[in-house]
């Protein structure tokens, strides 16, 4: 996930908790902030980094099935 460049040059850092609906076929579907970082463009950064992963489905009993997970997306300077 990219760092905006705007964000970095504001000092701007923050965690980001993403909401992420990982559909039956692998394709993801909605993509949400749960809790902000406080920053719109970070907030808005990772919901576009994770809009372009690719992630495995969740499997029930052998069966693939759609499914909402939480990821944190953690925008740090300097470290």
């Amino acid at each position: 996930i990219l760092y905006p460049a705007q964000a970095k040059r504001e000092g701007q850092q923050g965690q980001v908790i993403v909401g992420v609906l990982v559909r039956k076929n692998g394709d993801i579907g909605e993509v949400r902030v749960v809790q902000g970082s406080g920053y719109a463009l970070l907030d808005e950064a990772a919901v576009r980094g994770m809009r372009t992963a690719s992630f495995q489905p969740a499997r029930i009993e052998g069966q693939n099935v759609d499914a909402w997970f939480k990821a944190p997306v953690n925008f740090r300077l300097g470290s």
